[in-house]
């Protein structure tokens, strides 16, 4: 084997090396700049969710839920317990609870609130 093919092997195998090097640090930094974006949106979102809700609220809006559940799947006689705002423990059928147009006014508002959150949370994401 001449001198010329085996330089001609190692420069082959070496920009093979340098490539793949390349690659996997562009893989590493998009790893870990993915990693950022989604600690800044759970971050923010958390803090935003922190701020702005309130448990008794979150306990009714779950309960709407549960109940909106109860009444798709046909079974809206089905007896859902909760706390209410003023912390009383409350046992009513889930159509009840999803005719309760208080209830229902504040799972909306919180359900709109977690989008509009989600979207302000994007913002640090973005940037991260």
């Amino acid at each position: 084997m001449s001198l010329t093919n085996r330089n001609q092997t190692t420069r082959i195998v070496r920009g093979g090396q340098t490539t793949q090097h390349w690659w996997r640090m562009a893989a590493q930094v998009i790893r870990t700049s993915l990693f950022m974006a989604l600690g800044a949106f759970t971050l923010t979102y958390c803090v935003l969710i922190a701020a702005n809700y309130e448990i008794r609220h979150i306990r009714e809006t779950f309960v709407v839920f549960l109940a909106d559940y109860n009444v798709a799947l046909h079974r809206p006689d089905k007896p859902l317990t909760y706390t209410d705002y003023q912390q009383r423990r409350l046992t009513r059928s889930a159509a009840e609870i999803a005719a309760d147009g208080r209830l229902r006014r504040i799972s909306i508002e919180y359900r709109d609130n977690a989008e509009k959150f989600a979207w302000i949370a994007g913002i640090p994401a973005a940037l991260a």
